[in-house]
């Protein structure tokens, strides 16, 4: 074999055997005629393979015979010729993102929030509401079973029996008698007096809610977890409930987002109001009640209960009807 394929086949070697190392630069002939010397750095030390050590190796500079300029040492390596590897490139460069890149990420980041935002508050509102009134549902099932297990006919005593219209010493009773079976206490106020808050609207907020005279509102109970309860005056307003879910001091003060009416029937049972016939107490955005609108949604409760949109029956009353 002649002298150049053996010195091609040295060449190969040496590089093989930097592979893996941080190379800085492999291959380059000596001085010397008959001699080639290769190098390769791990670190900052140099390590000749199977050659002649040189001066050149060992300066801060190092001549490439393949790109015909110095080189940095660490800055770049240089394949010996007839190598087949390659080194990994020791690459110390910090990736980072520039002030224009980040206030365009935040930019979109604000939009995107600005655009959902209003929805999940008023969807999260929603939700409070909905779970509120089951509550309510619950508190007041629960006393009129716990008043009939006392042996009480809880329609037989609300109801006047003579026909006559509710006087306000049965009212007071009836009251008093609520408050025992509730976690609360009796304000010797009215509502809007005992908590503060805005007077009642309808439920679309047109006109304000059809209230006094037909709900004894001159004595209310507060219960401990802040709701507002009192009860039905007139004659066929009297076996009623009217509760605020949330209390009269808290918003919105609507009927059919926080007002709702509850009633006895005459077997006892505790029955959420519906709308009447002849479109009275209408629960809807499109039509208006027969009975006019400050009775706009007294017959939401109905709805509520069964979580269904009176416009639309394929959606839900919390989530696809409440505006």
């Amino acid at each position: 074999m002649d002298k150049n394929f053996n010195k091609k086949r040295l060449r190969n070697k040496c590089a093989k055997a930097c592979v893996g190392k941080k190379v800085l630069s492999l291959g380059r002939e000596s001085k010397r005629s008959s001699e080639t010397s290769y190098a390769c750095e791990r670190g900052s030390k140099h390590e000749l393979i199977n050659c002649e050590s040189s001066p050149e190796f060992l300066s801060n500079k190092v001549f490439s015979r393949f790109t015909s300029h110095f080189s940095l040492r660490k800055a770049a390596f240089t394949l010996a010729e007839g190598a087949t590897h390659v080194a990994n490139w020791n690459n110390s460069r910090k990736i980072a993102f520039t002030l224009a890149e980040v206030l365009i990420t935040l930019g979109i980041i604000g939009v995107v929030v600005a655009m959902t935002l209003p929805t999940l508050i008023e969807n999260y509102k929603k939700q409070v509401l909905q779970n509120q009134f089951k509550e309510a549902y619950s508190i007041l099932s629960q006393v009129n079973l716990q008043m009939q297990n006392d042996d009480i006919s809880v329609y037989q005593e609300f109801v006047p029996i003579s026909g006559e219209e509710l006087s306000e010493t049965e009212a007071n009773r009836h009251i008093d008698l609520l408050a025992k079976y509730i976690n609360g206490k009796i304000c010797e106020e009215t509502y809007l007096k005992c908590t503060g808050g805005n007077k009642y609207k309808n439920l679309d907020g047109t006109a304000y809610a059809h209230i006094d005279p037909d709900a004894f509102t001159k004595r209310t109970i507060l219960l401990n977890n802040g709701m507002t309860l009192w009860r039905g005056g007139l004659k066929f307003e009297a076996s009623k409930y009217y509760i605020d879910i949330n209390g009269t001091g808290k918003g919105p003060n609507k009927l059919g987002y926080d007002l709702f009416r509850f009633y006895v029937d005459s077997n006892n049972k505790l029955l959420p109001e519906k709308e009447l016939t002849y479109g009275f107490n209408k629960c809807s955005f499109t039509t208006q009640p027969s009975n006019g609108p400050a009775y706009l949604g007294f017959g939401c409760a109905y709805y509520a209960l069964t979580d269904q949109n009176p416009d639309d029956k394929t959606k839900s009353y919390w989530k696809g009807f409440l505006k």
